[in-house]
């Protein structure tokens, strides 16, 4: 994989440095990182929701693939873990939205909202992923996709049962078009059908003026072009070999 960027190794870093160890062993993969980073650009998407944002590392390899007029949205259980993803993320510049409380109580009320998404990304509570994933779908726009982290290995019994009963349902479920990748702890991909014709990003707020909204429009092909511009400056800093900031 292409190597993680400073503020990922930062934020994983600092994950293992300074929270419990028995929180800190469920930060999703570099590889899952780079994973995440790379299908936003693919989706070309502008709002993205991150289901168990934690200190933050996820959160952070899906806003590098936004352009500045995205928007992220994180969702975090315990309010220390969002103030760390929260400090990290503010240096990023697509807009930040960081909600801290219960998943499905944070997930209805978007959904009571009209929110609607381009990506969403679930790591979370897994004996409650199948209520998060039927929640997010409602809130996935149609050619969107979704993600879902700890498919393949599980802490717990409890937790094993849970995820090879969402496998069961997301194999079988016509509303989906899905896949397994053997990326980190297992990553199921799943794109929302809809009609034959492609879905373009979400579109734009209706008081843009012409020149905003021509921006807007433009973001979107530059996001892609920033994430190569990235990789060449990296590669000319390190020549050619990644080198890890310094602690």
């Amino acid at each position: 994989s292409t190597p993680t960027s400073r503020l990922l190794d930062d934020i994983y870093n600092y994950t293992f440095r300074h929270v419990p160890y028995d929180d800190a062993m469920y930060i999703c993969a570099p590889e899952q990182a780079v994973l995440l980073t790379t299908l936003v650009r693919l989706m070309r998407a502008r709002e993205v929701l991150d289901v168990g944002s934690f200190t933050g590392y996820s959160a952070a390899a899906l806003m590098q693939g936004l352009p500045a007029s995205g928007r992220l949205t994180a969702i975090e259980m315990k309010g220390e873990y969002a103030a760390i993803a929260e400090g990290f993320l503010s240096t990023l510049p697509a807009s930040l939205e960081v909600r801290v409380g219960d998943a499905s109580e944070e997930l209805a009320a978007m959904e009571a909202a009209g929110r609607q998404f381009d990506f969403i990304s679930i790591d979370a509570d897994k004996q409650k992923q199948q209520d998060y994933y039927e929640a997010s779908l409602r809130l996935l726009r149609p050619r969107g996709m979704l993600a879902m982290f700890g498919m393949m290995l599980y802490p717990t019994e409890e937790d094993k049962e849970a995820i090879d009963d969402l496998i069961t349902l997301v194999a079988n479920d016509t509303r989906v078009s899905t896949t397994m990748l053997p990326v980190g702890c297992g990553v199921q991909l799943c794109t929302k059908l809809g009609d034959k014709r492609v879905e373009p990003p979400l579109p734009p707020p209706a008081d843009l003026s012409p020149e905003a909204l021509r921006r807007y429009e433009l973001e979107a092909e530059l996001s892609a072009i920033d994430g190569m511009l990235t990789d060449v400056k990296r590669a000319r800093e390190t020549g050619g070999h990644y080198v890890a900031k310094a602690a």
